[in-house]
């Protein structure tokens, strides 16, 4: 079981919890600005293993953050601790070079609340800050942008993003994944969790990342950079040795590993 008052300290929510949309829409933001999505115990030959009470451990007691198994698994038991009708969900991820990926290759949550389907998301990188209702076909304005879900298949919905398209010169939809509305159990997903953190063919094992956004931005770190985004304004800086990367990951994440 998960210490709420623990978890929402964690996230900075300092309100009552109530079992409503503006209550669902403060956790996630809260949520995505607080813990950073981040893969550092892959390259720390840390096995990450689906277990609710280590994850808790260590992003919330420890003050980490994870990636998409550990951020929304312990995302969605904290929603239904707190009341909400909750569901993990499984996501394949779309790439322009190859489609969409495997399924379970991502974990998101489904939320029924007020009778509307809600897409609630804090582990996918630069997505969106707020819950994406299923209303097909409709424009969903965001802090990070305009989304949009639609029917894919006969299984699966499909979640977009508006943006410019290579020439910079019109405005395209681009998939960020698709997934099912069926409900899935946490340990459903341990195979791909093993395959993500293993697999010389996960980008998880490419590279170092950890990253957060910020209401104007968003700040990442890699093994050799860090980057600053304030609007339209990116500030790179390539890290010259080994104790940056420590440093960097103190000032802005407070983590020391």
């Amino acid at each position: 079981m998960i210490n709420i008052t623990q978890y929402l300290s964690r996230i900075k929510f300092n309100e009552i919890p109530k079992t409503n949309l503006q209550t669902l829409l403060q956790l996630q933001r809260s949520h995505l600005l607080n813990i950073p999505f981040e893969n550092l115990d892959i390259h720390n030959n840390i096995q990450i293993r689906l277990d609710i009470n280590r994850v808790f451990t260590k992003v919330i007691t420890n003050g980490r953050g994870g990636f998409c198994y550990e951020l929304n698994g312990l995302f969605h038991q904290l929603l239904v601790a707190l009341g909400f009708e909750a569901k993990l969900i499984t996501c394949r991820v779309y790439k322009k070079e190859t489609g969409f990926g495997k399924e379970h290759a991502h974990m998101a949550v489904l939320v029924k609340l007020e009778n509307e389907d809600y897409l609630c998301d804090v582990g996918f990188g630069d997505f969106a800050m707020e819950p994406l209702v299923l209303k097909l076909g409709l424009i969903q304005k965001d802090l990070k942008g305009n989304f949009q879900i639609d029917q894919y298949d006969d299984s699966h919905l499909q979640v977009s993003k508006w943006g410019l398209d290579d020439s910079k010169s019109k405005k395209v939809l681009t998939p960020e994944y698709i997934f099912r509305k069926t409900a899935m159990n946490y340990s459903d997903f341990e195979e791909m969790c093993h395959y993500t953190q293993t697999s010389s063919e996960s980008h998880f094992t490419q590279k170092i990342i950890i990253t957060r956004p910020t209401l104007t931005g968003r700040i990442s770190l890699t093994g050799d950079s860090l980057k600053i985004t304030e609007g339209e304004q990116i500030d790179k800086q390539m890290l010259k040795e080994n104790s940056e990367f420590d440093d960097l990951l103190f000032k802005h994440f407070h983590i020391r590993l």
